[in-house]
């Protein structure tokens, strides 16, 4: 536990350090992402929220996941609503999952894994195969 001032305790030296202004933040990109969702398709989106992951040690990786799923998942989307032949069906887990599972095959092929940043569990079902749905816990 650390302590600031000996007014405060933080749980980790990392919100410690964030509340001393140690720390980076996230704002770089915050706002590359958001720029490229503009003109990126979904995968490029997935591959550059790989490289951030991979390259640039984001302070806060879940949240710009959280900030930016959608627009990472939006293939996904497409997909789930054509075959359910239902333009309404909104974003779920499961669609958020393909994404990260994409996510991880990138960080996978590089050494890395989305469980070793902060707030990410890896999925337990991969959708993303057209027609089958697989439990990777027996593949």
């Amino acid at each position: 536990m650390c302590i600031r001032d000996r007014i405060h305790a933080y749980a980790t030296f990392k919100e410690a350090a964030r509340a001393l202004n140690l720390l980076q933040t996230d704002d770089e990109w915050e706002r590359c992402l958001q720029e490229a969702s503009v003109y990126q398709m979904p995968a490029a989106l997935r591959s550059l929220f790989a490289t951030i992951l991979l390259f640039c040690e984001p302070t806060e990786p879940f949240q710009l996941w959280l900030n930016h799923r959608d627009a990472m998942s939006e293939d996904y989307l497409h997909r789930y609503q054509t075959a359910l032949n239902d333009p309404e069906y909104t974003a779920t887990e499961d669609i958020y999952n393909c994404a990260l599972l994409d996510i991880e095959d990138v960080l996978f092929k590089n050494g890395q894994s989305l469980v070793n940043h902060d707030g990410f569990v890896l999925p337990t079902t991969d959708h993303r195969n057209t027609g089958t749905h697989y439990n990777i816990k027996y593949i």
